[in-house]
């Protein structure tokens, strides 16, 4: 937003309870499409005929190039003059202007661990040329998870061992073994330090409706080992294409957010993923999804929050998302920028 945050608020939103917006409550069904073998006894065969099916090129998804782009009117803005948070200068004050101390000749682990310095410095994986590339990292306690759109549409997964940096995994999400589908990407990876578990996810094309991409796949693993075996999960709604996903790491659930198109935008879904089943690997995994949407398109920007750090939230609360207002694009007269 160009303009001051005037205001600010949060919307926050719990999908089990009513709606303060009265809308409707979907639940679909997740389908336990497989439970993999442990990926360090298995080999990905990158020969495989499926791997020429492309879903994106340099030019972007595929399935997407005859949806209807998103627009927004500008319909100017009710501040006027100078921005009021503008920075002038790049001076600091004397009390935040602190100088850290030197670094030693031998640096220490904890040394590092409390100036941040970079340990362990190698290369992960290359550009792919496709558009666009959408990186994503998981860090867990042994291990690092990479991913990538790979050069056929379907995210590339890079596993290293955090200690060395050495690879230790790659294969295609989409080739990962009794999967039943064609991977499109937009890849996001987390560790879930609550549980103790990685989440690799991406869309793609349903095993039940064919080729349309429809489909949030969401991969869990059974143990804080990625090398081990995985849960592979498809949660799939025929009636439209949930573009941008992308996943807030909670408490009681793994909270997601989609840009929603029927032939043109719809809105923004957020979603509430059964994580608890999913660990579990329960073939009766749910999610419930709400769909928010506005004449000037304001949810587009809508996001879910993520807990970081070792301690969770309060028992009982609810998934936090955030989006922002900006009066210039909003037709209302009292709207005002905030979040």
């Amino acid at each position: 937003m160009k303009k001051v945050l005037a205001t600010v608020s949060l919307l926050i939103v719990l999908l089990s309870a009513q709606s303060q917006d009265n809308k409707k409550i979907t639940v679909i069904k997740g389908i336990r499409t497989t439970v993999t073998p442990k990926l360090s006894r298995w080999k990905p065969d990158f020969t495989d005929p499926v791997l020429l099916i492309k879903t994106r090129d340099e030019k972007g998804l595929i399935f997407a190039r005859d949806l209807q782009p998103l627009t927004f009117k500008d319909y100017g803005s009710v501040h006027t003059g100078e921005d009021p948070v503008l920075q002038k200068s790049s001076a600091t004050s004397p009390s935040n202007n602190s100088v850290l101390p030197s670094r030693p000749a031998t640096s220490s682990t904890a040394f590092m661990r409390e100036r941040g310095e970079v340990g362990l410095n190698f290369d992960g994986i290359g550009f792919a040329n496709v558009s666009p590339g959408d990186p994503t990292m998981a860090v867990g306690p042994n291990h690092i998870i990479q991913m990538v759109n790979g050069q056929n549409g379907s995210s590339f997964i890079r596993i290293f061992n955090k200690a060395s940096g050495t690879q230790v995994f790659e294969s295609f999400m989409d080739q990962l073994p009794g999967s039943s589908y064609n991977g499109a990407g937009d890849c996001i990876a987390w560790y879930d330090q609550f549980t103790d578990r990685y989440v690799m996810s991406e869309f793609g094309d349903s095993s039940k409706t064919g080729t349309a991409v429809n489909s949030l796949i969401m991969a869990v693993s059974q143990t804080n080992d990625p090398l081990g075996s995985w849960y592979v999960y498809e949660f799939s709604d025929a009636s439209f294409f949930p573009d941008y996903p992308k996943y807030g790491n909670w408490t009681n659930a793994w909270f997601g957010m989609t840009r929603d198109f029927i032939n043109s935008y719809a809105g923004n879904s957020i979603w509430a993923f059964d994580k608890a089943k999913m660990i579990a690997g329960d073939p009766t995994a749910t999610v419930q999804r709400i769909r928010f949407s506005d004449a000037d398109n304001k949810y587009n920007s809508m996001c879910p929050v993520s807990a970081i750090g070792s301690t969770p939230p309060p028992a009982g609360s609810p998934g936090l998302f955030l989006y922002y207002n900006d009066d210039n694009f909003t037709a209302s007269p009292t709207d005002r920028d905030s979040l």
